[in-house]
């Protein structure tokens, strides 16, 4: 799959099912673990997410950034463990009128500069073979 090819689905778990051929039957994490990375399903509008995250992407579609601003106390368990050295396969969640597109946004690994609160992810590959 190369930048910018997507997946028509109305679910995580008929995107995962249409792009690995599994069978999930509900899925609601935005990250499944896959071959040693991680496949990472989110909106890159800039928008504060439910669980208190900005994510966006920058001008070039090179760097992913993440910020924290939602309450400390209602911080997931999940995100608060640090996620140095992962790579992820990004796809960016874009709502249609009836399903919603995954455009494939790059292979990205974790900037080791980065904090919990602050996250910057660099693209490393525009392509993946799923």
């Amino acid at each position: 799959m190369k930048i910018g090819e997507y997946v028509s689905a109305k679910t995580h778990a008929e995107f995962i099912n249409r792009l690995l051929g599994t069978n999930y039957k509900g899925y609601g994490k935005c990250t499944l673990s896959y071959n040693n990375k991680v496949l990472w399903m989110i909106k890159l509008d800039g928008k504060k997410s439910k669980t208190g995250w900005i994510n966006s992407i920058s001008a070039d579609k090179n760097e992913i950034y993440e910020f924290f601003i939602g309450n400390p106390s209602e911080r997931m368990e999940s995100h608060k463990i640090p996620v140095a050295n992962q790579t992820r396969l990004v796809f960016d969640v874009i709502d249609g009128i009836r399903d919603r597109a995954y455009v494939f946004r790059g292979v990205f690994t974790y900037d080791n500069l980065s904090n919990n609160d602050k996250r910057v992810w660099k693209k490393i590959a525009n392509e993946y073979n799923f």
